[in-house]
């Protein structure tokens, strides 16, 4: 968007002839979408793994054309450890969806940076699509509920007021707590919904 592309075309074509420079053989890369690319490549250990990571950010930050513009691409990987059943039996599609969970978990962070698959971060996400399915019948049933925490004065020893903070109890999923659902409700657009919730209930109490 800011500087075209045919930039971004030259970009990606010089980030394919480095990627290929560095393969070994056996090993292979492909362009999956936009700025996508994957790799399969031989598993030494983890720390190899992060030295190769670094390796590749240095070369893709050592651009030549963007050296004028003083333009820094970061570099954002997911990592999937094949075990010895993907090879004996690939399948292609759960592994490639493993290696995006990982990325994901670390792509709205800043700077460039790698996470390696864990069973933890898929459970984390299939918890988060869980809990997306009902936010709009928790706002519709008003299953969100406020807790108020005190606000203390140490000169006349007094509680002087309260901040309402917000919980959610669901039928089924029991307690949630707002590190789970207030990012949920952001990227689904209602949170402004909740703020109205959590206004309307603190003044009627």
């Amino acid at each position: 968007d800011m500087l075209g592309y045919e930039t971004g075309d030259k970009l990606l074509k010089y980030w394919a002839d480095e990627i290929n420079k560095g393969l070994r053989e056996g090993e292979l890369f492909c362009r999956v979408s936009a700025d996508n690319v994957t790799t399969l490549t031989y598993y030494e250990d983890e720390e190899a793994l992060w030295n190769a990571f670094e390796e590749m950010d240095a070369i893709l930050k050592n651009y030549p054309g963007f050296k004028e513009q003083d333009f820094r691409p970061e570099l954002v990987s997911g990592v999937y450890i094949l075990d010895d059943e993907d090879i004996k039996s690939p399948n292609i599609n759960a592994i490639m969806d493993k290696a995006n969970i990982a990325k994901k978990s670390v792509k709205a962070l800043t700077g460039s940076k790698m996470a390696l698959y864990s069973e933890s971060m898929r459970e984390k996400q299939l918890r988060e699509l869980e809990i997306s399915q009902h936010l709009e019948e928790g706002l519709r049933k008003k299953e969100f509920y406020i807790v108020l925490q005190p606000q203390y004065n140490y000169s006349t020893n007094e509680i002087v007021s309260a901040e309402a903070l917000v919980r959610w109890e669901h039928s089924d999923l029991g307690a949630i707590y707002p590190d789970e659902f207030i990012p949920l409700l952001e990227r689904a657009g209602l949170i402004t919904e909740l703020d109205k919730y959590v206004w309307e209930e603190a003044c009627k109490f």
